[in-house]
């Protein structure tokens, strides 16, 4: 019976321990995301389409700001990177989502 529950015992760490090591990569490449989304901050929307290409999709939102969105699969996972852009063609701001 101790064997048993020994057994068992080991196997639950192993698996704990295996979830808190996937979690820790996922917040790893999170960081790394942002981190290199972050550097088109305050550049010129010209520069982003240079680096990432033409968008997917460009759309106006309710505030006059425009959306340049980015969407790519990876891992059967839709990724979708949005980056706002205001009047002077500066990029504002970015989200991302589904990108590890």
């Amino acid at each position: 019976m101790r064997i048993i529950l020994l057994s068992i015992l080991l196997s639950s760490l192993f698996i704990l321990n295996g979830c808190k090591t996937v979690d820790t990569k996922i917040q790893k490449t999170l960081k790394e995301e942002n981190q290199k989304l972050s550097t088109y901050i305050g550049k010129n929307q010209s520069y982003v389409r240079i680096e990432l290409g033409n968008p997917t999709e460009e759309i106006v939102d309710e505030k006059g700001f425009r959306n340049l969105i980015y969407k790519s699969k990876k891992y059967g996972l839709e990724c979708v990177r949005k980056f706002t852009v205001d009047e002077a063609n500066m990029v504002t701001g970015f989200e991302s989502k589904g990108c590890f």
